[in-house]
């Protein structure tokens, strides 16, 4: 069979490769990847607007964890204590968004490649991801302009660092 997320799993078998079979270390080691949201927040609130929008962006993501830590005995929440795939799928899409921001600022066709193949390693954890491609796309349109022929080129670009990234598991899969 082939796996639905296969990123996801090699995430928690570098986890048990780690931390052996003790989940609770597990969830640290978890736990520590994932502190490291607030930062890629504050980086991408810092590139849009100030430090202080990035500063509030992640306390706001902060303190949404510490609520859904305290509320998980009452209602079924993803938190980082669980072992779930939704907050690793945040992260890999809050660090594509700060990628695809990169791009876009420095215009050039590394920037484009990387953000690319960002966005391959988010398929690989979620297909769903797929939905954000053609908005990548169109805020490529909006900077670059439709009339700009080195969009195209950018955009051949971050086809090519996706594909890079998902040629591995498509082939062998295959």
């Amino acid at each position: 069979e082939i796996p639905a997320r296969p990123l996801y799993i090699v995430f928690l078998t570098f986890l048990h490769m780690v931390f052996g079979e003790s989940y609770p270390n597990i969830i640290i080691g978890q736990t520590f990847l994932l502190a490291l949201i607030p930062v890629v927040l504050y980086f991408i609130g810092k590139k849009i607007h100030s430090r202080a929008a990035g500063t509030t962006i992640a306390l706001f993501f902060i303190f949404r964890e510490l609520t859904s830590l305290l509320i998980t005995s009452n209602t079924r929440v993803s938190n980082s204590k669980s072992l779930l795939v939704d907050l690793p799928t945040l992260f890999l899409l809050v660090l594509s968004c700060y990628f695809t921001f990169r791009w876009l600022e420095s215009r050039d066709r590394k920037s484009a490649f990387i953000a690319g193949g960002m966005f391959g390693l988010l398929l690989l954890l979620r297909t769903q991801s797929l939905l954000l491609f053609p908005f990548m796309v169109l805020a490529g349109l909006l900077v670059f302009g439709w009339r700009n022929r080195s969009l195209y080129l950018q955009l051949v670009f971050l086809l090519l660092g996706t594909i890079a990234t998902l040629l591995p598991w498509l082939t062998h899969n295959y």
